[in-house]
C-alpha cells in the first residue's frame, strides 16, 4: 500500500520538503550532509576499484573497495528509507492539523 508521501506530485513533495526543512533546520542540514557523504563515497570507491584494476593491485583493495562501495550504498538506502518515513508522517500531521483548522472555522 503506497503512503500518503508516495501519493503526491513531484510538487507537492518540493513543497513539503521545504516546509520540513523550514521547521527542522538542523537535521535537515545534517541529513543532506549523510547523503552528500554516501555519494562521495560510492565515487570514491568506483575511482579506486578502476585504479587498482589498471595497477594490478592486490585482492585485498579490491576486497576493501568493494566493502566500501556496499556499505556506502546500504547508508544510502537506509537514510533514504529514512527520509521517506519522516516526510510521509509530517504530511500526515500537517493534513491533520490542516483538517483541524478547518473544523474550528465553520464550528464558530
Amino acid at each position: 500500500m503506497k503512503t500518503k508521501y508516495e501519493r503526491m506530485s513531484r510538487l507537492e513533495k518540493k513543497d513539503l520538503y521545504k516546509k520540513y526543512k523550514k521547521d527542522k533546520k538542523e537535521f535537515v542540514i545534517k541529513m543532506e550532509r549523510m547523503f552528500l557523504l554516501c555519494y562521495v563515497g560510492i565515487g570514491y570507491s568506483l575511482i579506486i576499484f578502476i585504479y587498482d584494476f589498471f595497477f594490478k593491485k592486490s585482492k585485498i583493495n579490491y576486497i576493501l573497495d568493494i566493502i566500501i562501495f556496499v556499505f556506502c550504498l546500504v547508508a544510502y538506502l537506509k537514510i533514504y528509507n529514512t527520509k521517506k518515513e519522516l516526510l510521509n508522517n509530517y504530511a500526515i500531521k500537517n493534513d491533520k492539523e490542516y483538517k483541524r483548522s478547518i473544523v474550528k472555522k465553520y464550528k464558530k
